[in-house]
């Protein structure tokens, strides 16, 4: 006679998840997910710093500084500051 048993073989979750293949997973699942989290919060952090009109003087300045330097001439300035203002007036309209 066969004295071995045919009773279902039964794996725990312990088991499962001791598995290394499945903990690769599990790593790289957990690791996206918390770069997930931490790219919005940044996205959220770095969009409110700055409102929309001091950016437009920070870009003024930051031209004028080219133009003092000779990096752009006089009427490539104007044009600059022309479009800035055109911008800065549309968004101002929203």
């Amino acid at each position: 006679m066969n004295t071995t048993s045919s009773a279902p073989i039964q794996i725990g979750l312990w088991d499962l998840v001791s598995h290394p293949a499945l903990q690769a997973i599990l790593g790289v699942l957990i690791l996206m997910a918390v770069s997930f989290v931490a790219f919005q919060s940044l996205a959220k952090l770095r969009g409110s710093t700055k409102s929309e009109g001091e950016l437009a003087d920070l870009l003024q300045k930051n031209f004028e500084e080219m133009r003092s330097e000779g990096d752009i001439s006089e009427a490539e300035f104007r044009k600059i500051s022309a479009s800035l203002t055109v911008v800065a007036s549309s968004r101002n309209d929203r």
